[in-house]
């Protein structure tokens, strides 16, 4: 065999392993590319079943350019935006309503030291609906430890944030009802002072137990401050009276006596005197007058004697 024809020989040899490495690198790219398409798969057959958008996004340049290099398909149905407009670089950022971008972008950032975190802002989808979402990120490394990207799960929470306003709305309601209900009650418990040492306390409407709370608290804070001998309870504008508020009034008037004051009720018409004694009521050594003119006029004679 000449020079020439094993110089041949070598170059077909040579061919021949190219040939066989091409083909396993082809062999190889092909069970990449379906290894590839089974993690694909198995990866949306899962997210399918969580109720958020998988998403991962990496950078080339800096982190403030990123580009969204998977995101799962229910990103379409929730936002209204398909997968393919998500992969334009930073087009997260456009959906997110303008007042919230500087903290979205602020708390992305943070990943990036602290590894993990989470953010919540709104989105305005494609058909002009605002949703509140919370992103929960975690840091994507690369083989030498240093960041390329960030992964996480958007979650759609409008209906928790809509659910937090109304109860706070609610609580905000209620407050402002309380509010509401402490002014008319104290102005439905007026102390009136007659003179230096007698108060009337006129009593209008129903009386549940929390306003004889009121009545009594009053009753006992006027005697205190304006140091009154006399305190008179007129009931005359209370239409009826069950038994365990008369019980509860009466106590409220004989609790005067420990603060060195008289109590008397005026106002108790027949019919009311007849409830209150068919209640049972113990009216003891309180006294009772029809009007509150002679209530007035026995303070005013206890006085001069």
């Amino acid at each position: 065999m000449t020079a020439r024809d094993e110089e041949i020989e070598a170059l077909r040899a040579a061919l021949r392993a190219a040939e066989t490495r091409v083909a396993e690198l082809e062999r190889d790219r092909h069970e990449l590319a379906l290894r590839e398409r089974l993690l694909r798969e198995r990866l949306d057959g899962l997210a399918i079943h969580i109720p958020g958008i998988l998403w991962e996004s990496y950078f080339e340049q800096s982190p403030q350019e990123m580009t969204v290099d998977y995101v799962s398909d229910r990103i379409e149905p929730m936002s209204g935006y398909t997968v393919e407009e998500w992969k334009q670089p930073n087009f997260w950022l456009e959906l997110i309503h303008p007042d919230d971008r500087p903290g979205a972008m602020a708390d992305a950032s943070k990943v990036f030291q602290a590894g993990r975190g989470e953010s919540s802002y709104r989105w305005i989808t494609r058909d002009g609906r605002t949703l509140w979402v919370t992103s929960r990120m975690s840091l994507i490394l690369g083989e030498d430890g240093a960041p390329v990207g960030i992964r996480g799960v958007t979650m759609d929470e409008t209906g928790i944030k809509q659910a937090e306003a109304q109860r706070l709305e609610m609580r905000m309601r209620e407050e402002v009802i309380r509010a509401q209900d402490e002014a008319l009650l104290a102005l439905s418990t007026p102390l009136i002072p007659i003179d230096d040492e007698t108060v009337v306390l006129p009593l209008i409407g129903t009386l549940d137990p929390r306003r004889v709370e009121r009545v009594l608290q009053t009753m006992l804070e006027g005697v205190a401050t304006t140091r009154a001998r006399t305190v008179i309870l007129d009931i005359t504008g209370v239409p009826e009276i069950d038994a365990q508020t008369a019980d509860a009034l009466l106590r409220a008037a004989r609790s005067t006596a420990l603060l060195g004051a008289e109590a008397v009720i005026t106002g108790i018409r027949p019919g009311l005197a007849a409830t209150l004694v068919g209640l049972g009521a113990d009216l003891g050594s309180l006294v009772t007058l029809g009007t509150l003119k002679a209530g007035i006029a026995y303070a005013m004679n206890r006085r001069r004697g």
